[in-house]
């Protein structure tokens, strides 16, 4: 069995994934608007710059579980999935339930109840990327047979009949108001978000020749200058915040995505963050802690907060809050013996 080696882009990637979702939730605000009001722009831009958090979050894991049978068996998998992700995923649920009953968010609570929002996502709503996660999970005993660097042109062939079917489609679709054809969504081990995961594995494994770099630096760039110009423009214009150009099942997101996994990869050849690599992965060791409990902390902050939640000074100030709080709390918490099981 290999050693896992550790990459300084990816612990510094979660870094950046785990302030995004953070400053995602934060400038949520109000998506319909009537007057256009000067931060309602920085809430579309932030929208559009900040949706790449999850997206990250998916690549990483690609390319980490992926291989995880150079490294370990099946069975030594699926228990560390399960008290690393699954455990921490339902006790945390649990956590908000009680929570939503605390603040009489729920009126008629019982077991039935909790079942159903915890399988429809209605209790924590910023875990709804549990769901996809745990889906890809069940997967990856299988994809993983497939991913080996034998089977370059193989993976490359998923990847791309991936993008085509869940990204390039749906989104040609949604612009020309059409519905999404059924046949879309039967096409077998095609699920929501599988090209990300795929993506970061093949990044992770394989260097990209220059001339593609180039061919997918100018589609990347391209792809973030549409999202940035068309986003506001279309939201002006229907009176809410469009999400369908920005969506991460966006085909302009994923060529945004690999961009940046292409390019993070540099990272761990530049001199700086070697030097400080031992800081970046103490840290981003809490970066899970921090999708966990920043919904709580937000929600906490936002109540205390005299900001106006569509302002820009909130836009700005509350994510730093949030991240660095959530940040803090789970540095704390770790310290806890036994806590690992629920903040690992």
């Amino acid at each position: 069995m290999e050693k896992s080696k550790r990459y300084i882009y990816m612990d510094f990637l979660k870094l950046i994934a785990s302030f995004a979702v953070v400053t995602l939730h934060s400038s949520g605000g109000n998506f319909s608007f009537v007057h256009i009001y000067p931060s309602l722009i920085v809430t579309i831009l932030v929208q559009v710059i900040f949706c790449v958090g999850v997206p990250i979050f998916f690549m990483e894991s690609g390319a980490t579980i992926l291989s995880y049978r150079q490294r370990y068996g099946t069975k030594v998998y699926v228990n560390k999935r399960i008290k690393k992700v699954v455990i921490p995923f339902v006790f945390w649920s649990c956590f908000g339930y009680v929570y939503l009953l605390l603040f009489h968010q729920i009126s008629n609570y019982s077991v039935s109840d909790f079942v159903y929002r915890f399988l429809f996502g209605e209790i924590v709503a910023p875990y709804w990327f549990f769901y996809n996660l745990i889906g890809f999970y069940i997967c990856a005993p299988f994809l993983s047979k497939i991913m080996l660097k034998k089977n370059k042109n193989l993976i490359l062939y998923i990847i791309l009949v991936s993008i085509f079917i869940k990204a390039l489609l749906p989104s040609i679709f949604t612009f020309m108001s059409m519905p999404i054809p059924g046949f879309i969504s039967s096409v077998p081990m095609m699920g929501e978000y599988l090209e990300y995961f795929i993506l970061g594995w093949y990044i992770n494994q394989f260097d990209i020749s220059s001339k593609n770099e180039k061919l997918l630096l100018i589609c990347g760039v391209t792809s973030l200058c549409i999202t940035i110009v068309a986003t506001p423009i279309v939201s002006i214009h229907v009176g809410y915040i469009y999400k369908p150009i920005y969506d991460i099942a966006n085909i302009f997101t994923v060529m945004i995505m690999i961009n940046i996994f292409v390019l993070s990869k540099k990272i761990d050849n530049i001199q700086f963050f070697n030097k400080y690599k031992k800081i970046i992965q103490k840290i981003s060791g809490l970066t899970f802690g921090v999708y966990l409990i920043h919904p709580f902390l937000l929600e906490i902050v936002n109540r205390f907060n005299s900001l106006e939640q569509t302002g820009v000074p909130h836009i700005i100030v509350t994510p730093f809050v949030v991240f660095v709080l959530s940040m803090s709390i789970t540095w704390l918490l770790k310290k806890i013996p036994l806590i690992n099981y629920i903040l690992p």
